[in-house]
């Protein structure tokens, strides 16, 4: 009952705030307070660049100059993102780059992973020599989007460290592309952004508007910090937590399209074209959010989805696929919390558990469980979770519920006392109509009268000093007739004073 009406509450409150659209693919429903048209461009060289690959008989030194030397961005290309050394910039915590790295930096290749992946692919060369034209187009068309995102976690690492909300706003730029349509029309584009999309309408799941909400609360945070209501340490707080939810979903786009791919190059009767196609997408984009993994399942992943050491190998259908499942299953978290569950892979794949000889996709929970996740997820409890850093959100509804427990405990203590008090009078009522001071003795016995005639003057004494501790209206004569009161009333004692 409590938590019904706890969460009513929530559901009440929520209804009165401003909504954020969720038409991820219209209205993004964050707007940078900050300058940062500029950096937004980069995603406009990465439709170019795209554009320039799919043209029948295109030019590919024109797609290589503006990967090198950029187009629509002055201050930077894409090549310049890619080899960016966050060391030398004075990023404090390199644990995301540093985990890319470890993994995705070739055997006996010194440069840049990124930059390396991205030369290797436009010159189609390098370690994909001997590769289709197709398999070479997809991965670099790919591969800038996890150039854009990397280069996002830059923004994002320097905006926690530095307390910087111009980072902050130009993480965004570069995870969506252009979001003002007087700077050009294809707003939204461009940007790892915009695979969210495209895996949520495939999943059913709701992941780049869970970007963009984390993305709003680093916002909040630097508003409140700007107003004195959290200081510089508390701010800091809430950009971390805010970083990790905005990487969190991320990793669920990509560990999705992962899923997607592997699945998809590896059916029967599929052309070379077809293959090369889809499993350079998959495996890119398995790419873009490895760092952000499980290392143990991003390792593994690496090692059985990189086409480009299996040049020739026999495929059989859904082997990768499903040993890469199973793989995330056996591991339970993805990386950030992350589980298999949460990324409703059923919605795209219906029959995954049959193919794949899978019981469960990890997702046991009850009815009444799934239920607590949604009331978690009420924007009002997040408002409530990050009041109060440091604490886990099962803490936290423990702390809300069992408040409540405590609350709705002294309330009952408060009702037996109640009774308790009413019960008392109850039985005290049967007195209540003799005078005040036969209320206070009432003897069990009558005790017997003295007819003897010896009394002594101490016996008498006795009577008369005690005569003070009586009813004053019993010290004189006593009136035959009290009144409605059990006492006689003041003008009665007045006229029998002696």
């Amino acid at each position: 009952m409590t938590k019904l009406i706890f969460a009513s509450l929530l559901i009440s409150f929520s209804a009165i705030k401003a909504d954020v659209s969720t038409d991820v693919t219209e209205t993004i429903g964050y707007t940078p307070n900050l300058d940062v048209i500029d950096h937004s461009k980069a995603g406009l060289d990465q439709l170019d660049i795209s554009g320039i690959i799919d043209e029948p008989g295109n030019d590919w030194t024109e797609a290589i100059d503006i990967y090198i030397n950029g187009r629509n961005r002055a201050t930077k290309s894409f090549q310049g993102m890619a080899r960016k050394d966050w060391a030398a910039a004075g990023v404090e915590d390199l644990s995301i780059y540093e985990a890319y790295a470890a993994l995705l930096n070739y055997p006996g290749d010194a440069e840049p992973f990124l930059d390396s992946y991205n030369l290797d692919a436009l010159n189609c060369n390098g370690t994909f020599e001997g590769h289709s034209r197709r398999l070479c187009d997809i991965s670099i068309k790919k591969n800038l989007l996890c150039t854009g995102l990397q280069y996002a976690h830059y923004e994002g690492v320097k905006a926690v460290q530095n307390n910087n909300e111009k980072n902050w706003d130009e993480m965004f730029a570069f995870w969506n592309g252009v979001y003002d349509d007087s700077v050009d029309s294809r707003v939204n584009k461009g940007g790892p952004g915009s695979v969210q999309s495209s895996r949520d309408k495939d999943f059913g799941t709701n992941f780049k508007q869970e970007s963009i909400t984390a993305l709003l609360a680093g916002q909040e945070a630097f508003g409140k910090e700007a107003n004195g209501e959290i200081s510089e340490a508390e701010l800091k707080e809430k950009l971390q937590a805010a970083f990790d939810k905005f990487n969190r979903a991320n990793l669920a786009t990509f560990a999705q399209a992962t899923i997607k791919y592997s699945a998809n190059y590896a059916k029967e009767g599929l052309s070379s074209e077809y293959v090369d196609n889809t499993w350079g997408e998959g495996y890119t984009y398995f790419r873009c959010g490895a760092g952000l993994m499980d290392p143990a399942i991003a390792v593994y992943i690496n090692s059985v989805f990189d086409p480009r050491d299996k040049k020739g190998a026999d495929v059989t259908p859904l082997e990768v696929h499903c040993n890469i499942l199973r793989r995330m299953l056996a591991e339970k978290d993805i990386g950030y919390n992350l589980k298999v569950s949460d990324l409703n892979v059923e919605e795209y794949f219906p029959n995954v558990k049959n193919d794949c000889g899978i019981d469960s996709l990890g997702d046991t929970k009850t009815t009444e469980e799934k239920n607590d996740d949604g009331f978690m997820q009420n924007a009002l409890f997040q408002e409530l979770y990050d009041l109060i850093p440091g604490v886990e959100q099962e803490w936290l509804v423990l702390l809300i519920f069992g408040g409540a427990a405590v609350v709705a405990l002294l309330i009952i203590v408060c009702l037996l006392r109640c009774l308790c008090c009413k019960r008392k009078a109850d039985e005290d009522s049967g007195t209540s109509g003799l005078p005040e001071y036969t209320k206070e003795s009432i003897p069990s016995e009558q005790a017997p009268t003295d007819h003897s005639p010896a009394s002594t003057t101490s016996d008498v004494e006795n009577k008369e000093l005690n005569n003070d501790s009586l009813p004053s209206y019993e010290r004189g004569v006593q009136s035959n007739e009290p009144d409605t009161d059990g006492y006689l009333s003041e003008s009665s004692r007045n006229s029998i004073s002696v």
